[in-house]
């Protein structure tokens, strides 16, 4: 027995012994990422430095042979390493966004240092390699300097079976404007709704192109309903009028999802021509909807409307009473409806208009 309980200790002793060294090697391996950390902060704070101050030789330089050389020299070091390039890029594209502050010698310089620079030729070269996660960061640089002319060679990576790549492709081609290939891609989404919804408003929202045009090609293109709402949740702050019938079609689809786009559409637009129609959705059984209608009668603003707003304080549901409370205090601007709520006898909606009121009044007071 004694003999076993000396066992027993000694195993102890050896797993504590083990667990010790452990935490000591997991300690000095902390100790070597901090130490290696700080000293890709030290260079990358020293190879920023170093650009700053050749950057400023080059558009402070006195003649145009130093001007030359120390824009050859900013080109030799942006070629030594990635980072160097992505950082030059960055101060290029930087100075470029305040180019309206610069006097015409400085932007000549600076155009000097873009054209002998050229970081659309030296991300065009990762195009060649086989890393995707490079030719993906590649497609958002070009995109970034407002290369059109490299719009063939982005695109053909949309069919990339690369989820990254093809989605790097699309978000570059979206900058550039090219609307055919967003299409494209957008269309491929349809199979993947898990994803998509984020995804084509985003493409949808940073297209430089002509943004009415594209949702017109995508809603009227006869893609399936999914595709339709997320284009119009996309598009419904545009208050785009050419798509009323768009709209109002949707207003009768079986499809949920669109028809609750198409009454935050019309909503968001306001026409007093529309006042009639999201009344009546104040009576659908989807309580999103009548929510979404309630927030188009208070952009009408009529006495109907806000009558109409009055009477969805007694709604059923506690989401839509809160959602009329707070329209009826800001369209009733005499209040009439307001008053009439608080003395009435519905508790739920008293209290859904006094916590709006309240609100109401510590905003503009906050204003104040």
């Amino acid at each position: 027995m004694g003999v076993s309980l000396l066992g027993y200790e000694l195993i102890a002793i050896i797993l504590v012994f083990g667990l010790l060294i452990l935490i000591c090697l997991e300690y000095l391996w902390l100790y070597f990422m901090a130490e290696r950390q700080e000293e890709e902060q030290k260079q990358q704070v020293q190879a920023n430095e170093k650009i700053a101050a050749m950057f400023d030789a080059v558009i402070n330089s006195p003649t145009e042979v130093s001007k030359i050389n120390e824009s050859k020299a900013l080109k030799e070091y942006a070629q030594q390493e990635k980072h160097h390039l992505d950082m030059v890029s960055k101060c290029i594209i930087d100075m470029k966004s305040h180019e309206d502050i610069l006097i015409d010698s400085k932007k000549k310089s600076l155009q000097f240092i873009y054209e002998t620079v050229n970081p659309v030729a030296e991300y065009k070269k990762f195009f060649d390699e086989n890393n995707n996660q490079d030719k993906a960061f590649a497609c958002r640089q070009i995109a970034d300097f407002g290369a059109k002319e490299e719009i063939e060679n982005i695109a053909k990576y949309l069919d990339s079976k690369s989820s990254d790549l093809s989605y790097n492709a699309a978000m570059s081609l979206t900058v550039l404007g090219d609307g055919e290939s967003v299409i494209k891609y957008i269309k491929k989404c349809q199979n993947n709704h898990k994803f998509s919804h984020r995804i084509i408003i985003e493409l949808i929202k940073r297209f430089t192109g002509d943004r009415e045009k594209l949702a017109d090609d995508l809603l009227r293109d006869g893609n399936d309903d999914y595709i339709k709402a997320t284009v119009i949740k996309a598009i419904v702050a545009y208050k785009y009028e050419s798509f009323e019938d768009v709209f109002m079609d949707g207003l009768e689809s079986s499809d949920i999802n669109l028809k609750i786009a198409c009454v935050k559409a019309l909503s968001q637009i306001g026409k007093p021509s529309y006042e009639h129609t999201l009344t009546v959705l104040l009576h659908d059984k989807n309580w999103i909807v009548r929510a979404s209608a309630i927030k188009g009668l208070e952009n009408i603003k009529t006495e109907s409307a806000i009558k109409a707003i009055f009477g969805a304080t007694k709604d059923d549901e506690w989401w839509v009473r809160q959602a009329a409370a707070k329209s009826l205090v800001n369209a009733d601007s005499e209040l009439k409806y307001v008053e009439s709520t608080l003395q009435g006898y519905d508790k739920y909606a008293i209290d859904a208009v006094k916590y709006s009121l309240y609100r109401y009044i510590d905003i503009k007071e906050d204003q104040e």
